[in-house]
Order: structure tokens, then C-alpha cells, then sequence
């Protein structure tokens, strides 16, 4: 029992180690430039992020599915206010600097 057990670990040791060698289709090859996230504003060292930009959107939309809206008028609602989204995000990014 304990030879075979002891076997199967070296099997799971070898795949694990054969799997971090592998390159995955996901990275990006040598030398290229990947993004991993854009900046949409900069507020003086901070920065606003399109990450940010969407969970908030994501978070605004579904506190307004919870008060009874579709899930189409709530996208709709908040892309209309989209500049104004992001200026809140900014005077927040300020009130953080301020402190």
C-alpha cells in the first residue's frame, strides 16, 4: 500500500511539474507588451482605471436591479450617466489624496 501510494505521489509530482513548464496559450510570448488593466484618468499620482470604471458600473447596476429595474434599463441608465460615474470616482480618488 505505502509503494503505491508513494508512486502515485511521483505521478502528481511529475504533472505538476510538466504543467508549470508548459507555456499556456494565454501569455503573452517574449518581449510583447500585455495589458492587464487601462488607465481612463489620471488624478494627480492616482489613477483611475478601467477596472474600477466597471465594477462600479457593474455595482450601480445591480443596486438598481434590486429596486425593481431590468436588467436592460439598468445598463441603459447607467451608460447615460457614465461621465458623471467617473467624475465621482475621481473627486473620490481626490477626497483619498486630500487625507
Amino acid at each position: 500500500m505505502k509503494s503505491k501510494f508513494l508512486s502515485l505521489a511521483g505521478i502528481f509530482v511529475f504533472v505538476c511539474a510538466f504543467v508549470s513548464l508548459v507555456p499556456s496559450r494565454a501569455v503573452a510570448q517574449e518581449g510583447e507588451l500585455q495589458v492587464i488593466d487601462e488607465v481612463i484618468a489620471q488624478v494627480n499620482d492616482g489613477v483611475i482605471t478601467l477596472s474600477m470604471l466597471k465594477r462600479e458600473t457593474k455595482e450601480r447596476i445591480e443596486a438598481l436591479k434590486q429596486n425593481g429595474m431590468s436588467e436592460q434599463q439598468a445598463t441603459a441608465d447607467v451608460s447615460k450617466h457614465q461621465a458623471e460615474l467617473i467624475a465621482t470616482l475621481i473627486n473620490e480618488q481626490l477626497l483619498l489624496q486630500k487625507r
